[in-house]
């Protein structure tokens, strides 16, 4: 980063830091004027939540994936949750998706058809599978993180920010970027497979993580919120697998 904007709460550095103390960093300069009439639409409020580096997004992802099964990452992004890594992981997801899963549907339609001599088969790639690659991530991230940030904060008065609902919604969806490629091989029972390892791996994360914040505030009214968004990761495996990766014809 530029001199002119400072690290705030680097994820490295928050492993020993004390709470709240990337937060304070951040307001030495001003940007928390909880008065101002359009405080939302000062550029220097979002500043933090875009202040990474490579070294953090790789380290966020690593621990998406391989601590998957460890409760420390929303202990770790409590005061430097970042949007800037889950947005270009729903982002490059978009693109990935879209392309894979149309090579997919070729290579699929070729496996098909290769023993087809006798008459001319035409394939077609799907263009719409951007626009729904779109829908589907962004929506995922930014509507279900949105509803479930909801549903804390005003209905349980939870402290979590919705920066760090969508920090931890983002990075789950990591480990979705290698296994599309891998879901190129026209293989259907590999493609299950590979879904399912992504889609549970990404639930456990997001499960794992999500359990104590939901947990202590929603007491006996938990168990439903914590399903809900259990079935909701997996209706995006679902949706994952029977549209971008299905050959129907």
């Amino acid at each position: 980063m530029g001199d002119q904007v400072p690290r705030v709460g680097s994820y490295t550095e928050n492993r020993s830091a004390t709470p709240g103390a990337a937060q304070s960093a951040g307001g030495a300069d001003g940007d928390d004027e909880p008065n101002k009439k359009y405080w939302f639409l000062n550029i220097k409020r979002y500043r933090r939540f875009f202040n990474v580096d490579t070294e953090d997004i790789l380290i966020r992802i690593r621990d998406s994936v391989v601590g998957s099964y460890k409760a420390d990452f929303f202990d770790k992004t409590t005061d430097n949750a970042d949007l800037y890594g889950p947005f270009w992981v729903a982002t490059t997801l978009v693109f990935v998706i879209a392309a894979t899963g149309n090579y997919a549907n070729y290579v699929s339609y070729r496996k098909k058809h290769s023993a087809a001599t006798s008459t001319v088969q035409v394939w077609y790639s799907n263009v719409d599978k951007v626009g729904y690659s779109a829908i589907l991530f962004y929506g995922y991230v930014g509507l279900v993180g949105l509803m479930l940030y909801a549903c804390l904060r005003w209905w349980f008065k939870s402290k979590v920010s919705l920066a760090q609902v969508w920090c931890i919604y983002g990075y789950a969806l990591s480990i979705f970027v290698p296994i599309s490629f891998i879901c190129i091989l026209p293989y259907e029972w590999l493609r299950w497979l590979l879904v399912a390892i992504a889609t549970s791996t990404s639930g456990l994360f997001l499960l794992t993580n999500f359990k104590a914040p939901i947990f202590d505030v929603a007491g006996a009214k938990a168990l439903p919120i914590y399903v809900a968004v259990g079935v909701a990761h997996v209706a995006l495996g679902l949706v994952l697998k029977l549209y971008f990766f299905q050959y129907w014809s």
